[in-house]
This record gives C-alpha cells, sequence and structure tokens, in this order.
C-alpha cells in the first residue's frame, strides 16, 4: 500500500479522533482506520493508569464481539500488553503462544478462548505515547499466523501517534468533567452526575447482562454529632468519612454524597455479596477512625443498606430495596450493613437514632 495512502489513513484518524472526547469511541476509530490497512479479528485500546499501574480497557472487539471493559496490572507475567507497557517497546508476534512463552514465562498457553472461538495467532502491540511518556497501549490481532510484517507495524505506530493528542484531550476533559459533577465539600459525586451514571451503566446491562452492586449510607447520630461539635467539625467528618470510603474502591466503582450525612455508592461487576462485602470494609474503617479537631475526639459509624441491580428495575425500585435495609441498619442499633435479604422487616423507628 502506498505511503500516500497510509498517510491519508492516518490523518482520516486523527480528524475523527480530535472530534471525540471519548475513550471508547477513538478506539472504535482507530479500530476502523486499521481495519483498512491490515487484518485485524480483534482489537484493543487500553489506557496506562500510572496511579494504580493498570491497564484499563476502554474498547475491546473479537472475532466481531464486543468484550467487556476490564483492567489488569501492568506488572502482569501473563500478558504481552503489560509486557508492552512496562518496556515502552513494540512486539510484532507471527505466533503469539510462542511469545507468550518467551516474553511472558508464566502464561499457559491455549488455542481456544474461553467462548470455544479460535483464539488469536498474531499480533501487534503498540504504546501510545505523549510527550515521553505511554499513556495507552493499542494492539491488533489475527487468527492467521505470520499476518503482520514491520510495514504494519509502522502503519500501528502512526495510528498511535494519532490517537495520543485525542486521548490526551479526553484525559482532561473528564477531569474538568469529574471537577464540575463534584460535592464541593466532600468531592464525592454530586446527586445528578451519579444519576447520569447509572442510566449509563443500565443501558450497558441491556446488552451485556451483569451484576451491579448498590449501596446507600448515613452517618450515625449525625444530628447529635452537629448539635455537639459544631458545623465545622461536622463538615469535617463528612470530608472525612468520604475519603475513607473512596479508598480502596476499583477505579469503576463510585461514591457520591446524596443528603447532609447520606452516601452511595454503585459497584459495577459486583453481586449482592461482593457490595455487602465492600459496605462491611467501609463500615469497619468507620469504626476504627478517630478524628482529632480542636483538641476534641472525635468518632463515628454509619449504618449501610446494600440491593443488587434487577433487569426489571429502575432507580427508585432499586433504591427502596436498599432503602429498607438501611432502616434494619439503623432500626436495629446502627453501624452495622444489611442486604436487601432483610426486605422483610417492617421497619420500627427508634428513639434516638439517626
Amino acid at each position: 500500500m502506498e505511503q500516500a495512502t497510509v498517510d491519508s489513513i492516518a490523518g482520516e484518524a486523527q480528524a475523527q479522533a480530535d472530534e471525540t472526547l471519548d475513550e471508547a469511541a477513538i478506539g472504535g476509530i482507530l479500530h476502523s482506520q486499521a481495519a483498512k490497512l491490515m487484518p485485524v479479528h480483534a482489537f484493543s485500546l487500553a489506557l496506562y493508569r500510572r496511579d494504580t499501574q493498570k491497564l484499563e480497557y476502554r474498547y475491546c472487539m473479537e472475532n466481531n464481539k464486543n468484550r467487556e471493559p476490564c483492567a489488569v496490572s501492568v506488572l502482569a507475567q501473563d500478558c504481552l500488553s503489560a509486557y508492552c507497557v512496562r518496556t515502552g517497546r513494540d512486539i510484532l508476534s507471527s505466533d503469539i503462544e510462542k511469545d507468550l512463552l518467551i516474553y511472558c514465562p508464566d502464561m499457559l498457553s491455549r488455542r481456544k478462548n474461553d467462548e470455544g472461538e479460535e483464539s488469536m495467532a498474531s499480533g501487534l502491540y503498540c504504546p501510545v505515547w505523549f510527550q515521553n511518556r505511554v499513556i495507552a497501549l493499542v494492539s491488533v490481532r489475527s487468527r492467521q499466523p505470520a499476518a503482520y510484517d514491520e510495514h504494519h507495524r509502522g502503519i500501528l505506530n502512526e495510528l498511535c501517534v494519532s490517537a495520543g493528542s485525542a486521548l490526551e484531550n479526553a484525559r482532561l476533559a473528564g477531569e474538568i468533567r469529574q471537577i464540575s459533577e463534584a460535592d464541593p465539600l466532600t468531592g464525592a459525586l454530586s446527586r445528578g452526575a451519579f444519576m447520569e451514571l447509572f442510566l449509563q451503566e443500565t443501558r450497558r446491562l441491556s446488552h451485556y447482562p451483569d451484576d451491579l452492586g448498590f449501596i446507600i449510607y448515613d452517618l450515625d447520630h449525625f444530628k447529635l454529632l452537629s448539635d455537639t461539635h459544631g458545623p465545622d467539625s461536622t463538615a469535617a467528618i463528612l470530608q472525612n468519612s468520604s475519603r475513607l470510603a473512596a479508598k480502596g474502591l476499583r477505579s469503576t466503582d463510585r461514591l457520591a454524597r446524596f443528603g447532609d450525612e447520606e452516601f452511595a455508592l454503585l459497584l459495577p461487576h459486583t453481586g449482592i455479596e461482593g457490595a455487602a462485602a465492600v459496605a462491611e470494609r467501609i463500615r469497619a474503617k468507620f469504626e476504627r477512625e478517630t478524628m482529632h479537631l480542636a483538641e476534641t475526639c472525635i468518632k463515628y459509624t454509619a449504618s449501610f443498606g446494600v440491593a443488587s441491580y434487577s433487569i426489571n428495575d429502575d432507580f427508585d425500585s432499586l433504591r427502596a430495596r436498599a432503602d429498607k435495609a438501611l432502616l434494619y441498619s439503623r432500626d436495629t442499633g446502627g453501624n452495622k450493613v444489611a442486604s436487601e435479604k432483610a426486605a422483610a422487616y417492617k421497619p420500627k423507628k427508634q428513639p434516638g437514632i439517626g
């Protein structure tokens, strides 16, 4: 293929990518343009997050099927993509199974994927650079052995150059959007941003059924805390509790402030038991925490309600089950986690709780 054609397609990819601030859409554009220039049976775009040392896949297409977004450690010893990002070097593989044994000796090779389909035989893995640092990884793979050569490597590198500035723009836009969507006191998502995220997740689940956990919690005796310690101290408690709750969450999990002392979490790919475990970890963090403010030691706890999304749910029905579980936690003494399995409980308000 003439270089003029390659340059034209790379330029088209650059123009299209620059017009969107959605990382998955950028992946789709790169996939479409790469398929004009080389055989592509699988295509992936993953972002490199230095703070977590993870590759977060934003676009994955294999055998004409979308694959679920996922994340892998860049330290993983069973992944060519991770090796590529760690070293900043391209990998041109004529035989993926053979090269896995060279680059990733811990990898157990297999000829079929999890759905019994023919696995990919050859591939190209290229880091995406921006201002002398790797920010992402693009890979193309084929079911045919030795499908790629140095010419294809050069083409994919040109597409990666086109992707660099577009992905950085998308990242900056995402940070600005996150700031604008955040609760100004705690930094958690605003209620409106959380609701938009919920709608996005449920649209995804309508196409790709999966678990989705939901947690709602209140700080116990919040009015008493406010009356005892004053508004400045309770603001500090809210900030501290939000920080503790967010610490250790996955990048896909979202925390939002719903009311004065009420917070909610949305946990993709997480069932009711996993969501309850997350809630219990947060509850234990709060219970162990002692805040020191103006020579005063302050302790606080919270009560949690946990539910799991069903395909027939809207937000109101999901929240109603979580709220009922939360009321059970509060009405039976507070500082505990209850799941929607407590739905048969009939709330009985106790004096002094809340």
